[in-house]
């Protein structure tokens, strides 16, 4: 299989040995989606924010491709960087890359945050019927469904140009791109692997994501044997967007914990 080709963006003032952080971005958005939680990360916070294939600025998707292989990805962006040990966090598809960074390269992170994500994400039923989908009408097929998912109701009532210009990042990702994301979740399971991750993990829930069930959230804490939680209240699946100061300092106060 074919790399996965993942662009990256550096803040001006990027410095390899301070705290850096790589932030992964859910299906069918970009790194834009981070924008609004950066300004209440701590100002020794390095973000490398990055897209997946056919997302924002990444190549589009020639070959499938694993969360692993994303993850295998992220670890050779790190290393072109010079950076030895980073903290990650990930949202939805991006918490799965998160897991496998921690089951696979461990030694390489000094943290995980795995965001509004699972050790399996749906059913490979779901994933065909989404890829079949968006395959034949593009990412328009979802722009009037996914709204109510991602966001709360007053995020939909008081930001709509936030809205407006999240939608369409999701237009302009590249169907067969997407599609194949569809496809690496279907395969996507990583539940008996759980106990082996021994990095520092905050798990990040929305109590009222319907993309990520509340058992879910349970079989990932009871799996993992060194994580904390944190539950946004009135939080969905994008929360880290509609409740950016939330977000961002409980994985500030978690950052914090861990030398």
């Amino acid at each position: 299989m074919a790399r996965p080709e993942i662009s990256y963006r550096l803040p001006d003032d990027f410095d390899s040995s301070g705290r850096v952080v790589f932030l992964g971005s859910s299906l069918g958005s970009s790194s834009l989606m981070w924008a609004r939680a950066l300004p209440y990360f701590s100002a020794d916070i390095q973000p490398v924010t990055w897209d997946l294939p056919g997302h924002g600025d990444s190549d589009i998707a020639t070959a499938e491709f694993t969360l692993r292989e994303i993850a295998d990805e992220l670890i050779v962006i790190a290393d072109r960087l010079g950076v030895d040990k980073f903290d990650f966090a990930g949202v939805s598809i991006s918490g799965g890359v998160a897991l496998e960074l921690a089951i696979h390269h461990g030694d390489r992170l000094r943290s995980t945050a795995v965001m509004f994500s699972a050790a399996k994400i749906g059913t490979a039923e779901s994933w065909a019927d989404r890829s079949a989908t968006v395959r034949a009408h593009g990412t328009a097929s979802m722009v009037t469904d996914l709204p109510p998912r991602w966001f709360s109701p007053a995020f939909i009532a008081d930001e709509g140009p936030w809205l407006e210009t999240l939608m369409d990042v999701l237009l302009d990702v590249d169907a067969e791109s997407y599609a194949k994301c569809c496809e690496a979740l279907s395969s996507y399971d990583v539940r008996e692997q759980l106990g082996s991750v021994t990095v520092p993990t905050l798990v990040i829930a929305g109590d009222h994501d319907p993309s990520i069930s509340a058992d879910a959230v349970r079989e990932l804490m009871a799996g993992l044997p060194n994580a904390k939680l944190f539950v946004v209240e009135g939080g969905r699946h994008l929360a880290v967007v509609d409740f950016p100061h939330e977000v961002g300092a409980a994985l500030n106060t978690f950052w914090s914990s861990i030398h």
